[in-house]
């Protein structure tokens, strides 16, 4: 008898309300369900693109908000740094740039474009992100300074080495 009762009070304690399940299924099912934007093929950009970021507001949680109606205009060829304390959202602009993340309200635009219309690779194009936290590859100097890129020649990257004064550490 006790090992009936014992069982029945493990899956007494294992039983779940259906109420916590239903939150989970919504969730899942609209995950399967999703069905990515669909970008623009080759949009093209002027020679000098101004990113546009117009009006916007995002937080993580709906509630504090990390950028609160943001307007700003990046020229382009100018150099800009996001500067702050941990958590002020410095690399969230980056990843809202990208579209990786989408605003609460607002837009970011590239020469009219919504970001969210844009492929990263397009983006790419325009943004160079060098984050304080770089990811450095297991791998050779070369390698990590090329990521692989075969278009790249051995003596560009003896050309940067040498501008950044860093040349005679691997001679």
């Amino acid at each position: 008898m006790t090992k009936i009762v014992s069982s029945i009070t493990s899956l007494v304690d294992f039983s779940i309300d259906a109420s916590e399940i239903e939150p989970i299924y919504k969730r899942i099912k609209n995950q399967l369900s999703y069905i990515p934007p669909k970008k623009l093929d080759n949009p093209i950009f002027a020679e000098d693109p101004i990113i546009s970021i117009r009006s916007m507001s995002f937080s993580y949680d709906k509630k504090t908000k990390i950028y609160d109606n943001f307007s700003y205009d990046f020229q382009f060829g100018r150099k800009y740094g996001i500067i702050g304390r941990t958590g002020e959202g410095k690399s969230t602009i980056v990843k809202l740039l990208y579209g990786l993340w989408q605003p609460d309200s607002g837009e970011i635009l590239i020469d009219g474009i919504s970001c969210t219309d844009l492929r990263y690779e397009d983006i790419s194009e325009i943004i160079t992100y060098v984050s304080s936290n770089p990811l450095i590859i297991h791998d050779t100097i070369y390698n990590n300074l090329t990521l692989f890129d075969a278009d790249i020649s051995e003596r560009a990257v003896w050309e940067v080495l040498k501008k950044v004064e860093l040349d005679s550490l691997f001679l």
